[in-house]
C-alpha cells in the first residue's frame, strides 16, 4: 500500500520495496470503512469494481456485535449494530437526542432501528446497492489481504517500484543517528534518504535498530492474542451478511468477515484469562471445526504505539507503528490514515522537524482516539458471568478524554457533532480524520450497550415544533427502509453478478442531479444529454398511478411463488388478453416460463402489507396470505383481492432487465371496492371513494367466471 501511494503521490520518486521470503501476511480477511474508496483507491485511479473482483471482496455496511450484553447461553437475541453514516440533524440537534427523549417517555424501539434505515435490511441480508450499481447506503468492504496485496504489487511494480525479495540481516547507523544502509541476506546493500519501516510487530527500523520506545497499553486493552482461520460458507443456502459480526466469547470476542463462499474469522482473546488451547476450542466449538484439521493462525499482538512514529528518517507504518484490536476495524485505515499523513508531510533532503512532528502529532491523536472508542465499547459492558468481562468494567484504566465524552452523554450532550452533512464528511478526509468517532458512533455503541443518556437534553423539551419535525423524520426514515426492503437484492445476488464480470451501470445512476445553468440548459433545468440515468427515469414514471397487482404461479416442483408489478395491461377484447411485466431474477419469472401460465391479482386497498412482503427478498412470499387454486391454471388466488384473472402465456418479449409476458385470460372475477394505487413510491388512498365494478358484458365466451370455494382454501408455503 505504501509503495504503491507514494509512487503514484511523486512519480520521480526511486522506491524499492524489500520483502522478506517465508514471513506469512496476517489475516485471513480484512474488514474496512467507508474512506477507503475515496482516499486510497481513488487517488490511485482504481475503480471499485475493479479491485473489488480481484480482491474476493465483498460489502459491509456495519458491525453487528452479539451477545455484549449477556451470554450466547441465555439467548441469541442480545446484538446491536454500529451503522455507517451519520445521523439528520432536526434544528442543529442530532436525532439522537429526540430518540433519546422519547425512550424516557417510554418507547422501547432500539436507538439504529428508530434513528436508521439499515437496520431491517441488514437483517434480510440485502446489498447496499442496486443490480445496476446504484449505492442505497453507505457502506466499506471485506476483502482477502493476501489477494489485496498481491494486487497493489503488481500495480506498484508496474509504475516503476523495484520489488526486491530479500531478507534484513542487519542495519548500519548513520553518523546523525539515522539509517545509514540496511545490509541483505544476499550481499546487497540497500541506501536512501528515507526509510519506510513496515516490518510489522518486530519493529526492526524504528524500534530495533533506532530503539524508539514502543508505549505498552496492555493496562487499557486487555486483549493480546488470536487464533484464526477461513470457514467455509453456504452462501446459496444462508446468504453473505452484509456486515461484519463480532460476537463476545469468555475472554474476548471473534470476528466474522464474510466472503464469497467462505468468511473469515478469528477469535481475540487475552492470554490473562484463557491459555491457547482454551481459546483454540472455544473457537472451534463456535463454528464446529475440527482443531486438528483446521487451518489455524495463531498470533500475539501489542497494544500500543510508539512514541515517535517518526524518527529521523525513518517512518513506521502500519504494525510496526501502533496497533489496537480490530474491533472496529481500525487495522486498514490506520495503515492509508498514515500514508496520506506522510504525503502530506513528506519531506525534501533538509527533513524540516517541523513536518515531523506534526506528522507524529496526527499519528498520536488518530490513535489514542481509536483506543478510547474501542475501550467504551469495554468498560461499559453488562456482563459479570466471566472474569474477563468483570476485569473490563472494574479495571481498565480509562483517558481523561474518554471519562469527559462518557459524562457528556450521560448528560444528554451531543459527542463529537460532525460540522458538515453526510456526504460532505466522506468527501473531505481531513474533517473526518479529525473527528473520527462521531456521536452517531457513541449513539450505536453505548447505547447498544444498554446505556442511554441519565436525562434528555434539556433544550429540545422546549420547542414542540423541533419535537415535530424530529417525528417526521423518524416517520421518513421508515419509509425510505421499507422501500429498500421491497427493491434491493440480496447480497449475496449482487456479488455474484459482480464477480461473474457482468458490467454494473454505475457511470449513468450515480451522476448528481442536473442543475438549470445560464447556458446549455432546456429552461427546465436540465442539460441536454443522451444519457438517462435510473434514479430520473424511476422519478418520472412514479408520477405515473398505478395499480398494484401480485402475479402468481407454480414452479416447474409446483411450489408457488409471486411477485408484485404495478405493470399490467389490458391489450385485446377479442380474445382477452393482458401483458405483466416481471423481472427476469425474479423467482416468479423462471415459473411462468416454466408452466406456461399465470395469475394476475389486483389488490384492493387494504392490501397493502400483501403488496410488500410479495415485493421482498423472501422465498416465502405467500406464507401467512390465505389463497386458493385456480380452477384453469392451478396458480394461486390471493383471498379478497379487488379483481383476478387466470392466463396461459401467449408471447414473451425481452426489454432491458424485464420480460413482458403477454397472456389470454382463461378466467376472471371482480368484486367492488377500492383498488390500492403506487403512486411516487408511495402506497395512496382515494379521499372520495372508488366506483362500483361493473361486471356487466365482462364474461366473454371463452372466460368463465370462477369464485373461491372453501374447500380450496389455504395457507400459501410458496
Amino acid at each position: 500500500m505504501t509503495a504503491s501511494y507514494l509512487k503514484k503521490a511523486f512519480p520521480s520518486l526511486q522506491i524499492t520495496l524489500a520483502e522478506a521470503p517465508g514471513i506469512p501476511k496476517i489475516g485471513v480477511g480484512e474488514a474496512t470503512v467507508p474512506n477507503l474508496q475515496k482516499v486510497f483507491f481513488d487517488f490511485l485511479g482504481l475503480k471499485e469494481d475493479d479491485w473489488m473482483r480481484r480482491c474476493n471482496a465483498a460489502f459491509k455496511v456495519g458491525i453487528k456485535f452479539e451477545n455484549w450484553k449477556k451470554p450466547r447461553a441465555e439467548g441469541t437475541s442480545d446484538y446491536f449494530y454500529h451503522l455507517f453514516g451519520l445521523l439528520p440533524e432536526v434544528d442543529g440537534v442530532p436525532l439522537s437526542h429526540y430518540w433519546a427523549l422519547k425512550h424516557h417517555q417510554g418507547s422501547e424501539e432500539p436507538f439504529t432501528y428508530a434513528c436508521y434505515k439499515e437496520p431491517p435490511l441488514l437483517d434480510a441480508k440485502l446489498a447496499p446497492r442496486y443490480m445496476d450499481g446504484t449505492r442505497a447506503m453507505y457502506y466499506a468492504w471485506h476483502f482477502d489481504a493476501h489477494l489485496v496485496a498481491d494486487y497493489l504489487r503488481d500495480i506498484a511494480v508496474g509504475w516503476g517500484v523495484e520489488h526486491l525479495i530479500d531478507k534484513l540481516d542487519r542495519v548500519e547507523l548513520a553518523a546523525d543517528g539515522g539509517i545509514g544502509t540496511l545490509h541483505m541476506s544476499s550481499g546487497r546493500q540497500l541506501t536512501a534518504d528515507l526509510f519506510i519501516d513496515c516490518s510489522g510487530f518486530r519493529g526492526l527500523l524504528l524500534n530495533g535498530a533506532l530503539g524508539e520506545p514502543f508505549l505498552d497499553m496492555s493496562d487499557q486493552l486487555f486483549c493480546d492474542s488470536a487464533v484464526a482461520t477461513a470457514v467455509p460458507h453456504d452462501d446459496e443456502k444462508y446468504g453473505v451478511d452484509p456486515y461484519t459480526s463480532a460476537i463476545a466469547m469468555d475472554s474476548g470476542w471473534t470476528w466474522k468477515i464474510p466472503m464469497l463462499g467462505r468468511f473469515g474469522s478469528g477469535y481475540v482473546y487475552s492470554s490473562r484469562f484463557a491459555s491457547e488451547d482454551q481459546a483454540v476450542k472455544d473457537f472451534c466449538n463456535l463454528w464446529n471445526l475440527d482443531p486438528a484439521k483446521a487451518n489455524l493462525n495463531k498470533i500475539r499482538f501489542r497494544t500500543g504505539r510508539n512514541r515517535r512514529t517518526w524518527v529521523k528518517n525513518c517512518v513506521s507504518i502500519g504494525l510496526s507503528s501502533c496497533f489496537l484490536e480490530p474491533l472496529e476495524s481500525t487495522g486498514i485505515y490506520f495503515i492509508y490514515a498514515a500514508i496520506y499523513q506522510l504525503a502530506k508531510h513528506f519531506p525534501d533532503k533538509n527533513f524540516d522537524p517541523v513536518l515531523t512532528e506534526r506528522f507524529n502529532g496526527e499519528i498520536n491523536s488518530m490513535f489514542d482516539e481509536c483506543r478510547d472508542f474501542i475501550q467504551a465499547h469495554y468498560c461499559l459492558n453488562q456482563r459479570e458471568d466471566t472474569a474477563f468481562w468483570r476485569a473490563n468494567r472494574h479495571e481498565l484504566r480509562l483517558s481523561d478524554d474518554l471519562q469527559q465524552k462518557l459524562a457528556a452523554y450521560k448528560a444528554g450532550l451531543a459527542i463529537n457533532q460532525p460540522l458538515s452533512n453526510e456526504e460532505g464528511y466522506y468527501t473531505n478526509f481531513e474533517n473526518e480524520f479529525r473527528n473520527y468517532w462521531t456521536n452517531s458512533s457513541f449513539y450505536c455503541v453505548l447505547e447498544g450497550l444498554g446505556q442511554v443518556p441519565d436525562h434528555p437534553y434539556p433544550r429540545i423539551r422546549y420547542s414542540e415544533a423541533s419535537r415535530s419535525k424530529a417525528e417526521q423524520a423518524f416517520a421518513d426514515i421508515k419509509h425510505v427502509s421499507r422501500k429498500l426492503l421491497n427493491t434491493l437484492p440480496s447480497n449475496h445476488r449482487f456479488l455474484q453478478k459482480l464477480h461473474s464480470g457482468e458490467e454494473l451501470s454505475t457511470e449513468a445512476v450515480t451522476k448528481p442531479a442536473p442543475v438549470a445553468r445560464a447556458n446549455g440548459s432546456n429552461g427546465n433545468g436540465v442539460n441536454p444529454s443522451h444519457d438517462v440515468s435510473v434514479a430520473a427515469f424511476k422519478a418520472a414514471m412514479g408520477s405515473l398511478a398505478a395499480g398494484v397487482t401480485v402475479v402468481t404461479a407454480l414452479d416447474a416442483s409446483g411450489t408457488p411463488c409471486a411477485v408484485t408489478a404495478t405493470s399490467c395491461a389490458s391489450i385485446s377484447l377479442e380474445p382477452p388478453t393482458c401483458l405483466v411485466c416481471v423481472h427476469r431474477n425474479a423467482r416468479a419469472h423462471s415459473a411462468v416460463k416454466e408452466r406456461g401460465s399465470f395469475a394476475v391479482n389486483i389488490l384492493n386497498e387494504s392490501q397493502e402489507e400483501i403488496s410488500l412482503r410479495c415485493s421482498s427478498p423472501i422465498p416465502d412470499r405467500l406464507g401467512g396470505i390465505a389463497w386458493t387454486e385456480g380452477r384453469e391454471t392451478g396458480c394461486p388466488i390471493v383471498e379478497g383481492v379487488l379483481a383476478w384473472m387466470e392466463c396461459d402465456v401467449v408471447a414473451v418479449h425481452t426489454v432491458g432487465d424485464h420480460d413482458i409476458i403477454v397472456g389470454r385470460i382463461r378466467s376472471v372475477h371482480a368484486e367492488d371496492g377500492a383498488p390500492l394505487v403506487y403512486w411516487r413510491s408511495n402506497y395512496v388512498k382515494s379521499e372520495s371513494g372508488y366506483p362500483r365494478a361493473n361486471t356487466e358484458g365482462a364474461r366473454h365466451s371463452d372466460v368463465r367466471e370462477i369464485r373461491p370455494t372453501t374447500e380450496h382454501m389455504r395457507t400459501g408455503n410458496g
